[in-house]
């Protein structure tokens, strides 16, 4: 039977989960291989190899009193001359939790723990890491004070929590020495150590913390990278809030991430209670809030898998639950804890069953989302599972939401590489279709019109230029068309200006409308321009009409005139149907020189308006046709004909 490949990723993700408990516990450092547990608040290290950079978790027995704060000295007395009942309690280990119904006098507020370590006859400058218990914790070493974690005190008034975690060194008197803690906790509804403290020599003790700090900077910039980055998609695509919802997500786990492990980021709050409380009330919202958000955020990915009521809900619960978070003591909500996390686990596991459900549908993304919501599932029960001190090791849901989030760029990445692959085919597309409009409307006009782009044209933009207007017409083309096909009659026209389009280009100009049996073109130039395109204009004709000779048809002739002057060049008609055109008297005053070709049996005549602003009027062989009536105009127009070109 082929198992799918996300079920596949879940179950390795749980024994990636299930590795990495094994591997806290029994590092490899550690000399838990050769040595038992603790055992009755001694422990033997002599076979530990602490010089060859060997560490060993101190976790087991240790003798414990509750409710007392005994001094190291007092400690001694006991294990000579026992006066009070001594325990031996785990550590790790919860002394006590509260339900939601008890009273807190049930909650073991005080207590001392002690341990009698026996170390090689030649160890090294020995270091302690050593995690807060809840609440504050006191460390000795002998009857020297080590280290506090906050400060123990024997009321509520005194007492000073804290979350921090103590790196220090020490060098015993003697290979044998007591380890004594002291454990005050007034402000939570548990009490006891979640973490065991770990032996090694000074030098393993701070390169394992400054490895680990660098790997927990590492995830948290990883995770701050993209949150910012998913942040700034949205800024730049609001309509998106996928972008919006994950990038506060990253940003909530990279300070989950900082808050826990190393405590890197605990610097930044004062050593007092409403220090305390402060980065106590950051760190569980860095995570409980993380589960709605995704509710928010996979909601819009797979909108028809996951239903309204249940984002509703969720986000019901989690403002009720921030809400106790903020403005009631720890003592009181920290009692609702598994019950809004086992809601939490809940929630998570109906999202993921909502993404399978997505992969089923074979929705775009469901499957790398299913691998890394997977890993991020697996890593929450393993923060749930601790917080409650169900299990040991260390808190993993950075590292899971960092998994996920690499999952996320790689769907992220792909979708921008098809956007990209669709951008460019629409790109070209888009350029294939303005080659075509160029065909339809000449580029130049949206030129004079300042506009990048035909979608860039609106009804009624103009502009006004000084430009040389050029009619084209073929002589008597009605009566020769009549003896054509109508399919010949455009294939003549079309292999007509086939070959003259490319000479008023050539020269500068462009054709703005085509006339059925003639042509309208532009020159915004030299007026030069206009009367040499028209001069090869002749020429061609005189060859064309030679390949029609050839094949004994009738012989093409074209009246040509040419007129300057200022003229509106802009768009008319309206919203659903407009075209481009020139409105001016130079237009019809072009026009009606055109016309007179035929009285004056000449194929050019151009005005003296024209004449006028020749640059090199010199080179044109001109001859002055006689002053004519244009209708439209008052004044007569002086009229030339063009003869030849000297050069």
């Amino acid at each position: 039977m082929r198992i799918p490949t996300p079920l596949l990723a879940f179950c390795l993700s749980s024994l990636l989960f299930t590795s990495c408990q094994a591997t806290i516990s029994s590092p490899p450092t550690t000399a838990e291989a050769v040595q038992p547990r603790l055992n009755k608040g001694g422990a033997d290290l002599t076979r530990v190899h602490f010089n060859a950079g060997q560490t060993f978790l101190l976790k087991g027995q240790w003798r414990f009193w509750p409710g007392k704060l005994l001094t190291p000295n007092e400690v001694e007395a006991q294990l000579e001359h026992p006066t009070l009942p001594v325990q031996y309690r785990e550590v790790p280990q919860l002394w006590s939790k509260l339900e939601p119904w008890d009273s807190t006098s049930n909650l073991i507020q005080r207590g001392t723990l002690a341990l009698t370590v026996h170390l090689p006859e030649n160890y090294p400058l020995m270091g302690l890491r050593i995690p807060n218990a809840f609440g504050a914790t006191k460390v000795f070493i002998d009857s020297q004070a080590l280290t506090e974690i906050g400060h123990v005190g024997t009321s509520p008034q005194d007492t000073i929590p804290s979350n921090e975690l103590a790196i220090t060194e020490f060098e015993p008197n003697q290979a044998t020495f007591l380890l004594t803690m002291q454990v005050a906790n007034f402000s939570l509804p548990y009490s006891g150590t979640w973490v065991a403290p770990t032996l090694g020599s000074s030098e393993a003790i701070q390169h394992q913390h400054q490895l680990d700090s660098v790997i927990t900077s590492l995830i948290a910039g990883g995770l701050l990278f993209m949150g910012l980055y998913h942040l700034f998609l949205f800024f730049f695509r609001t309509e998106d809030k996928t972008a919006l919802f994950f990038g506060i997500i990253c940003l909530l786990m990279a300070i989950r991430a900082l808050i826990t492990g190393e405590r890197i980021l605990l610097e930044l709050f004062p050593p007092t209670w409403e220090g305390w409380r402060i980065s106590f009330v950051v760190e569980h919202l860095s995570a409980h809030l993380t589960v709605p958000l995704f509710y928010l955020f996979f909601y819009r990915l797979f909108r028809h898998q996951l239903p309204l009521w249940t984002v509703k809900v969720t986000l019901v619960v989690a403002s009720i639950w921030a809400f106790l978070e903020i403005f009631t003591p720890p003592l009181f909500h920290q009692r609702f804890l598994s019950w809004y996390e086992y809601f939490l686990i809940f929630a998570a596991f109906y999202i993921l069953w909502t993404v399978l459900k997505a992969f089923r549908a074979k929705l775009e993304g469901a499957g790398l989302t299913l691998i890394g919501l997977a890993l991020l599932i697996t890593t929450a029960l393993n923060d749930v599972l601790l917080s409650n001190g169900v299990i040991q090791g260390f808190y993993m849901s950075s590292v899971g939401v960092f998994l996920y989030a690499f999952t996320q760029s790689l769907i992220l990445s792909r979708r921008f590489s098809r956007l990209y692959q669709t951008v460019a085919q629409q790109t070209e597309h888009l350029k294939r279709i303005n080659l075509s409009l160029e065909r339809f409307i000449p580029h130049e006009v949206l030129d004079y019109l300042e506009k990048g782009s035909i979608l860039d044209v609106d009804l009624g933009d103009f502009s006004e230029r000084r430009m040389s207007v050029f009619f084209l017409d073929i002589r008597d083309f009605t009566t020769f068309s009549e003896t054509l096909s109508p399919q010949d009659t455009f294939r003549f026209v079309n292999s007509f200006l086939k070959r003259i389009g490319p000479l008023i280009r050539e020269n500068g100009g462009f054709v703005d409308k085509y006339l059925g049996d003639g042509f309208m073109a532009l020159f915004p130039g030299d007026p030069d321009q206009a009367v040499r395109a028209a001069l090869a204009i002749r020429r061609e004709l005189q060859n064309f009409n030679q390949l029609r000779e050839q094949k004994k048809r009738k012989p093409i002739q074209v009246g040509i005139g040419i007129h300057g002057g200022i003229l509106m060049l802009g768009t008319i008609g309206e919203n659903r149907r407009m075209d481009s055109t020139v409105i001016s008297d130079t237009v019809n005053t072009a026009s009606r020189l055109e016309s007179l070709t035929k009285i004056h049996s000449h194929d050019i005549l151009i005005s003296d308006e024209i004449v006028k602003s020749l640059q090199n009027p010199s080179v044109f062989v001109l001859e002055f046709a006689g002053a004519q009536e244009v209708k439209g105009r008052t004044r007569k127009v002086l009229v030339y004909k063009v003869l030849n070109i000297l050069d």
